[in-house]
């Protein structure tokens, strides 16, 4: 009989505690995760320890109360032991895994979303050279769909004449983490080639490793072809224009001065009228030129000590044309003895003559323009103060700009392309000095330039 209540007691234990074995298993995903086995522990434990105790009366109760107390003790000590020693570590793992994916995907949907509307070819590789990322310009110019890049290496797409140097330049990124730009001439689907300018970039993680490579493919082939139109029209502008210009100023001058004979004054007058447009498109000519020198880094200058005085007299003596054209005077009211800067005296003359000749064109008939050399500190002024219209508050932030007139009345009525204060500014910077003008409208204005003084010799 024992034995037979053992073995009953031992089914019945089983016949519990299995069920409620598999059923929690599942309560982690029920029950609030590790709370339910928390929760479960507890009410199980305290009713394997109070059951025996309470029907400990009679006894089939009191055995039956046994059995189902241990049973609810072994479980209860289970869910104690899960929550004691569950690993959470997988789980937790795998939720950041997933949190991961997804901000990448954001990111990179993101990404997506900025460079597809750029006209720039732009892509992102890892260390190892495969493609993680490109745009939608990139898969348009080489003609590939994004699962075609997206995961391979640049010389499983590309032949080895061009991919042996986007690998050697993409090297050179990961060994010295320096931003690198190049020219280079690239062959797209269409067998078009297009002139390139290629931008690589290190990619850094937050701890500042290298972890790939950007890069940006910017098409200059417009520019270039509008540069070779440029250098042509400069070309014509140089042999077609500025030649004859230069034989048709020289003959009216010998006919205005008589060497070819005596002309009647009305025909003479016309010369005149003629001698001085062709002045006019010589300066303009000679302006472009200059400009396009400038940008170019390939005007020419030679410096030599210059005494700011004598330079200033000699540049009024030479304006008297100026004077006598639009009937004004100059006058030097403020002279300065002794002072000297390193200048090219040409290049200089060409910014006096050209603040004198503004001056002059935005006089009234009959005003006097002061010049002025003064020292100021450690740099030398010289100064060109005209009482004429002053200058407008809409054109004052813009006129060292090219291109910039007050209007096109004054540009037919005075002449100019409004390159010459532009031109001007570049010279002074070239000589280390600066140049400005200050103007009440009504008023006048006084435009102006310094130049460090050095020592005589």
């Amino acid at each position: 009989m024992p034995i037979v209540l053992a073995m009953a007691k031992v089914l019945i234990i089983l016949a519990i505690t299995i069920p409620l074995f598999v059923y929690a298993n599942k309560l982690p995903m029920v029950c609030l995760k590790g709370r339910g086995w928390f929760l479960s522990a507890m009410l199980m434990t305290g009713a394997g320890v109070i059951l025996p105790f309470v029907y400990k009366g009679t006894l089939p109760l009191a055995e039956l109360a046994t059995t189902v107390g241990l049973a609810a003790l072994a479980f209860g000590i289970y869910g104690w032991m899960k929550v004691l020693f569950a690993d959470t570590e997988p789980e937790r793992e795998k939720e950041e895994v997933q949190s991961l994916t997804n901000e990448l995907g954001e990111r990179r949907h993101l990404l997506r979303s900025l460079t597809d509307n750029l006209p720039s070819v732009v892509s992102l590789k890892g260390t190892d050279g495969r493609y993680v990322f490109v745009n939608k310009q990139y898969e348009k110019s080489y003609n590939l769909r994004w699962d075609e890049i997206v995961g391979y290496k640049v010389d499983e797409i590309f032949p080895s004449e061009l991919s042996d140097s986007y690998i050697m330049e993409d090297q050179r990124i990961i060994d010295e983490g320096h931003v690198t730009s190049q020219e280079v001439e690239i062959e797209y689907h269409n067998d078009i080639k297009r002139s390139v300018v290629i931008t690589r970039f290190p990619v850094l993680s937050t701890d500042g490793r290298i972890i790939g490579i950007g890069s940006i493919d910017h098409d200059i082939s417009e520019q270039k072809q509008m540069e070779v139109m440029k250098d042509k029209f400069l070309s014509t502008v140089n042999h077609e224009l500025r030649t004859p210009l230069t034989a048709i100023l020289g003959s009216l001058g010998l006919v205005n001065r008589g060497v070819v004979g005596d002309v009647s004054d009305d025909a003479k007058a016309m010369l005149t009228m003629a001698h001085d447009n062709a002045n006019r498109l010589r300066v303009i000519v000679d302006d472009l030129l200059d400009m396009e020198n400038l940008l170019s880094n390939t005007m020419e200058f030679h410096f030599g000590q210059l005494n700011i005085q004598q330079f200033v007299e000699k540049a009024l003596e030479d304006s008297k044309r100026y004077a006598k054209r639009y009937d004004v005077s100059f006058e030097l009211s403020e002279m300065l003895v002794g002072g000297f800067v390193m200048a090219d005296e040409r290049r200089l003359h060409q910014v006096m003559d050209n603040l004198l000749s503004n001056a002059a064109k935005f006089s009234p008939a009959g005003a006097k323009i002061d010049a002025r050399v003064w020292r100021n500190g450690e740099m030398l002024r010289v100064e060109v103060q005209d009482y004429g219209l002053g200058i407008s508050d809409d054109f004052k932030d813009d006129l060292f700009d090219r291109f910039t007139v007050a209007d096109s009345t004054d540009t037919r009525d005075r002449g100019g392309a409004g390159l010459g204060l532009n031109i001007s500014k570049e010279i002074i910077e070239q000589h280390g000095g600066i140049i400005g003008y200050d103007s009440n409208e009504g008023i006048g204005s006084t435009f102006y330039f310094e130049l460090p003084e050095v020592s005589e010799n």
